[in-house]
């Protein structure tokens, strides 16, 4: 059986220009790997600065996704991804928001999450265009 591979990459919009001049280079990369086989397709999301961390907020189903696989692999998503809690004085209404990166990489296996960059390891920070380094040299592609 043939193994399935795909990426999602999540974008942050509006950005600055050179921002999304780097985010158009990935999806870019991204367009390579799929239109020569090494993988079978990528989808992108599109968010915001910030999630509220509750129920209701479209991007937090995806980050909670991402922080367990960082839980599992023992490696942190901080600094790109930022949580604090906030306090409305207007409303009186306490809650807690994520800082969302201006790009995130995560890679699937049939399925199964197995690589997310940004992140931070024992060996240091490993930003998107690192993993998509290591996809390419993985999956011996040269684009």
């Amino acid at each position: 059986m043939t193994q399935s591979r795909r990426a999602a990459v999540y974008v942050r919009s509006p950005a600055p220009a050179a921002t999304e001049q780097r985010q158009e280079t990935v999806l870019a990369r991204l367009r390579s790997l799929r239109d020569c086989g090494a993988i079978d397709d990528f989808s992108v999301t599109y968010w915001f600065r910030q999630a509220l961390d509750r129920d209701g907020d479209p991007s937090m189903p995806a980050v909670t996704e991402l922080e367990a696989w960082a839980a599992d692999h023992s490696v942190s998503l901080a600094p790109a991804f930022g949580r604090h809690e906030r306090h409305n004085w207007y409303t009186g209404i306490d809650d807690a928001v994520v800082r969302l990166p201006v790009i995130c990489l995560a890679v699937y296996e049939d399925d199964e999450l197995t690589a997310v960059y940004p992140h931070v390891c024992d060996g240091g920070p490993r930003s998107v265009a690192d993993g998509m380094e290591q996809l390419e040299a993985q999956w011996g592609v040269e684009v």
